[in-house]
């Protein structure tokens, strides 16, 4: 079920996705430290929250959690998007990406997870 095809492709999408929430939406989504600058505060808020999704994804299989069931499973992983922009965001000084309010984290982890499903079904599929 693991492939780094797929971890690499995850992580370009967080930090794609990340990125044009800060360009179209810089209100909500705030990128950017005195260390880092927006791109490089997109990929690495990007990794994190990757890293995060991964550990949950492992947390399922190690506890055999049923994610066979595509709803199941798109609920599961649209939580954990959520929760994973959350804890980023939170951790903003370390992170380079910030968010104004919780909403902006369920939006941003929508989005995510529909693309997520995509790129899961079509890289798993070849």
């Amino acid at each position: 079920m693991y492939n780094h095809l797929l971890y690499i492709l995850y992580w370009a999408i967080n930090a794609l996705i990340i990125k044009l929430a800060f360009i179209l939406f810089p209100y909500g989504v705030v990128l950017g430290t005195y260390r880092l600058n927006p791109t490089e505060a997109a990929i690495y808020s990007g990794f994190w929250v990757t890293f995060i999704i991964w550990t949950a994804w492992d947390f399922a299989i190690a506890r055999k959690i049923s994610l066979e069931k595509p709803v199941k499973s798109f609920i599961y992983f649209l939580l954990v998007n959520i929760s994973a922009i959350w804890i980023v965001a939170r951790f903003a000084p370390l992170s380079g990406m910030g968010i104004t309010t919780f909403w902006w984290a369920i939006s941003v982890g929508i989005v995510i997870s529909v693309l997520h499903k995509l790129v899961k079904r079509v890289v798993l599929e070849r």
